[in-house]
């Protein structure tokens, strides 16, 4: 009998047991293909994601290695813009404000706003105040008051203001945002060659005092009268009977008239209140200026000021003893030279008053920038309506001479 023709095969007949193994394998991998497709295709939807290999699916007794979301990386949720509205300021601070550059900010997404009602900070200049506020404050929103003078040239803020404002920004360093606005001193990087023998020689006169404003709160123009009774005082400007040109370029000119034949010049502010000082203090460091200040306060005044580069009337019972030590350090070359030596180890950065406004006000942005995004980020900020304080002359005034 002739039986039914034999397949054509290589090597030894198929182990029934290996294909049915086989088979059943195709089949759990054919099932899982789309599994893993569909598990892979969703993860890639978060492309921000990080992936690392784990043993996580254990599947009809075979295990698949698959990737695993772990953490989320760069890919952040859009950043908010913070804004920020100046109220009324006056053109010297709106100068100020259109050199503002938010990419020299540690927080860059923060704007200026000319909306008030848009912004999440609304600067109130103090001195710009109407009695009645005319602006309406949306909710979440904060105003903070700033002045850039001394309580006795301001004056309590309305009721109608007092209940809204928020925060404070004054030269005080206890409010809520310091803006230092006319300067301050810092190590200079070169030291200076001078002759100071020859310096101290062509002083011929004892001080010099320059002002336009004769009737103070400080009280400078009658202690100016007491020390002229013991020390020679040349007073120029409104206050004085010799005269100084009112254009910034004549003013040069007399100052290097007073730093070369002057040995002390009065730098004497109207007001004596804690942490006030104004460009009266600086301008002699900015132009190392060859002269000894003499301040008549704050008392703090050497938070601002290198000892020893400067002398305080406050340190002093008397005009008359303040009289006598001044012709006591003009007349002995080392104590004077000495002085002169120190404070040349200091200068003040900018050019003049305006450089300084720019950068303090540039800083004050910054700073409430800063401020939005704090509590942006869930920060827990005080508000302890510091301007209450701050605005306050019995609290923060030496009283009226």
């Amino acid at each position: 009998m002739v039986g039914p023709p034999l397949e054509k095969f290589s090597g030894s007949a198929p182990d029934q047991s290996s294909m049915a193994q086989r088979t059943n394998m195709k089949w759990k991998v054919g099932f899982l293909v789309p599994f893993v497709a569909v598990f892979i295709f969703l993860s890639l939807l978060k492309p921000h994601s990080l992936f690392k290999w784990d043993k996580v699916v254990e599947f009809m007794g075979s295990t698949v290695t698959i990737q695993r979301n772990v953490t989320s990386v760069h890919s952040a949720p859009m950043r908010k813009t913070f804004r920020v509205a100046w109220y009324q300021q006056d053109p010297e601070i709106q100068t100020s404000l259109s050199k503002y550059d938010p990419q020299k900010c540690n927080i860059t997404n923060c704007l200026i706003e000319q909306n008030s009602s848009l912004a999440d900070i609304v600067v109130l200049r103090h001195s710009f105040l109407p009695y009645h506020p005319v602006i309406q404050k949306r909710r979440g929103q904060l105003w903070v008051l700033y002045s850039s003078e001394s309580p006795h040239h301001t004056h309590y803020p309305p009721e109608e203001w007092a209940d809204q404002i928020d925060l404070s920004a004054s030269y005080m360093e206890s409010s809520d945002f310091f803006v230092p606005l006319y300067g301050r001193v810092e190590l200079r990087r070169t030291g200076l060659l001078r002759n100071y023998t020859g310096i101290l020689t062509n002083k011929t006169r004892d001080a010099v005092w320059v002002s336009s404003h004769c009737s103070t709160p400080s009280g400078r123009e009658n202690l100016v009268r007491a020390l002229s009774e013991h020390l020679k005082v040349d007073k120029f400007g409104t206050c004085g009977d010799q005269k100084c040109g009112k254009q910034y370029d004549d003013f040069k000119k007399c100052e290097n008239t007073f730093v070369n034949n002057y040995k002390f010049y009065f730098s004497f502010e109207n007001s004596i209140c804690d942490n006030y000082t104004t460009e009266k203090l600086y301008f002699l460091f900015r132009d190392s200026a060859a002269i000894i200040p003499v301040v008549n306060g704050p008392r703090d005044v050497d938070k601002y000021l290198p000892k020893n580069t400067y002398i305080n009337s406050l340190d002093f019972a008397s005009p008359k003893m303040l009289a006598e030590k001044l012709k006591e350090i003009g007349n002995n070359e080392t104590i004077y030279i000495s002085f002169l030596t120190e404070k040349d180890k200091y200068t003040m950065p900018g050019q003049s008053v305006n450089d300084l406004i720019d950068l303090a006000i540039h800083k004050f942005q910054c700073d409430m920038c800063r401020y939005l995004h704090d509590l942006d980020i869930g920060k827990s900020l005080k508000r302890p309506k510091t301007w209450q304080r701050i605005f306050n002359p019995s609290v923060q005034c030496k009283p009226d001479n």
